[in-house]
């Protein structure tokens, strides 16, 4: 195995920009007249519009979700520190709905719910009996310390402020929950980015109404957090990546939503192309790997030499961080956190490529897992 020590540039999951916040902006998730900000996720295989039609609708400026369903709309992009707000009503006892925060995408493959990769606020009819499944805890992890009723039939304002690892929830003026996850052995590594969205489930119907989001930073954080960031690091080389890749074009953008990433795709009829060349974007790149045992303790990154374009990075069909010139400036060295997904055996590494203004993308050459030394 050798060793290597270089400056390396690792995307951190500590905010990119100064310490102080720096209020953006609001984004509108849901203005009341088109699902336009939101992508539509599910739990059941059916094409995209028949199943989003089925679960959501919308009439006179309200977004209608339909019960009994697994399926979730979520942000096109994600989020880390800020301020959430919506308005919801829930239609009869048995409505289950809830607002996810810093979550993955849901992949049908993976079958990791966004509750179980980030937060859920359950947004449910319930009494005084706080708990963690209730009204306005983190579902599964947190009971919220204030009961705060929520009538059926009724409009409801609903707000969550994330900041750090610290999440506060407000419901109709009154604050719910306040929660520090840095404190909690158990929940101190999930992420603080990710997606926001609404989520639909089993049981009765609910609406939505006046959803929007705003970023309390000026940058976001866009990968696992690194403490390393921008130091010298010593490290050892576990795989060389660098080399031919599978290689197809992706014009329409239809990659993500077709799987692409997903490591059980067929990929047998996509050309090859190798990375440190130029190619044609939006495009898609895939290899695989194989690795033996590595240290559970151990930090594992992969590692790229450059990017040109913005760069979209999964293992195994999760996403590990995407890499922005916009934020980090042209052709930089980069890297996101992997053994959390990381496998002995075979693993599949896939990268989307958006381009540059030219059309224009491309993947350094060298392409490292890296292991960091202590």
């Amino acid at each position: 195995m050798k060793n290597f020590q270089i400056g390396l540039l690792l995307l951190s999951g500590v905010f990119i920009a100064s310490a102080q916040s720096a209020q953006t902006e609001k984004d509108i998730l849901f203005d009341g007249s088109n699902l336009d900000s939101l992508v539509a996720e599910w739990k059941v295989e059916d094409p995209y519009n028949e199943l989003r039609d089925s679960i959501w609708s919308i009439h006179d400026g309200v977004l209608h979700g339909k019960g009994g369903i697994y399926g979730w709309l979520r942000s096109k992009k994600r989020y880390g520190d800020f301020l959430l707000h919506a308005e919801y009503k829930l239609l009869d006892e048995n409505s289950n709905t809830g607002i996810s925060i810093r979550c993955d995408p849901y992949t049908p493959y993976s079958r990791m719910n966004p509750s179980r990769t980030g937060y859920e606020v359950q947004l449910i009819h319930g009494d005084e009996n706080l708990n963690e499944h209730g009204p306005f805890s983190l579902y599964r992890y947190v009971a919220p310390s204030v009961y705060s009723p929520n009538p059926i039939g009724e409009w409801h304002t609903i707000e969550i402020r994330c900041e750090g690892p610290v999440i506060q929830v407000t419901h109709n003026g009154d604050k719910v929950l306040e929660f520090d996850q840095s404190k909690d052995p158990t929940l101190k590594d999930i992420p603080l980015y990710g997606y926001v969205g609404l989520q639909t489930h089993g049981g009765g119907e609910a609406e939505f109404r006046n959803v929007w989001i705003q970023s309390l930073s000026d940058k976001i954080p866009l990968a696992p957090e690194n403490p390393f960031q921008g130091l010298t690091i010593n490290f050892s080389e576990l795989k060389k990546l660098g080399g031919d890749w599978k290689f197809k074009p992706d014009p329409k953008q239809e990659g993500a939503s077709d799987g692409w990433d997903n490591p059980r795709f067929d990929d047998t009829d996509w050309g090859s192309a190798k990375t440190g060349k130029e190619v044609t974007a939006p495009a898609w790149f895939r290899t695989q790997f194989e690795i033996g045992p590595v240290n559970p303790k151990a930090d594992v990154y992969l590692y790229f030499a450059s990017a040109r374009g913005k760069a979209h990075v999964y293992l195994n069909g999760r996403e590990l961080g995407l890499y922005d010139p916009t934020l980090e400036g042209e052709n930089q060295r980069f890297g996101f956190r992997a053994d959390r997904y990381l496998d002995e055996g075979t693993n599949t590494v896939a990268v989307s490529l958006e381009g540059d203004n030219d059309g224009k993308a491309s993947l350094g050459e060298a392409i490292l897992l890296i292991e960091k030394n202590p």
